[in-house]
């Protein structure tokens, strides 16, 4: 499930160490929430994503310079893992690389990228679709429950991820999606065991 929320001028995740092992390498991007456009593309191991915004102050760079904008504007710089999941810092490396150059290389429009034909997305996709850091903290760093941490028989419902995102910008209405779902189903049910 997909629930965002944006994070603002200090990054307010905690990645866990559970977290962080099932992250392994993995490429993210950084995205203005003014225009919801990418302006930076990383590849990494680790919790290094977090040093973008804590940093932006001592760097004297285009990236920093932007996140500064962002930021003193009010508004403020979403984090997204693109894909994680990847066993060696090669495959982020090129993944990572093949993004930077496709963005660069000003031959598409993103704009129509929501007219693509594919039925499906790609591999792994429902398990490591793009989400938000704190959306994979919660997926990840949330503690385990086991039969004995209940006092009554418990059911639990799985609603799987059918997500079709074919661009950041349209994540929003996914999210809405979602967030719908998630509202319908948070709370308790009343069980009949004729059912």
């Amino acid at each position: 499930m997909i629930l965002t929320t944006e994070i603002t001028t200090e990054l307010n995740v905690n990645l866990t160490a559970t977290t962080l092992e099932e992250l392994k390498h993995y490429v993210y991007a950084l995205v203005d929430s003014r225009d919801n456009k990418i302006f930076y593309i990383g590849k990494v191991q680790g919790a290094r994503i977090l040093a973008h915004i804590n940093s932006a102050d001592q760097s004297n760079n285009e990236k920093s310079s932007l996140i500064k904008e962002i930021i003193e504007s009010g508004n403020s710089v979403k984090h997204y893992i693109i894909r994680h999941g990847l066993e060696n810092e090669n495959d982020a490396i090129t993944l990572g690389s093949v993004l930077i150059d496709l963005f660069r290389c000003g031959h598409f429009d993103f704009s129509t990228s929501e007219k693509l034909t594919n039925k499906q997305g790609g591999e792994d996709a429902d398990e490591k679709v793009i989400q938000t850091l704190e959306d994979i903290e919660l997926r990840y760093g949330c503690e385990r429950l086991e039969n004995s941490d209940f006092e009554h028989k418990v059911l639990t419902i799985s609603i799987g991820l059918e997500c079709n995102i074919r661009k950041i910008g349209a994540i929003t209405d996914e999210i809405e999606k979602y967030k719908q779902i998630y509202e319908a189903t948070r709370t308790s049910w009343v069980w009949d065991p004729k059912w």
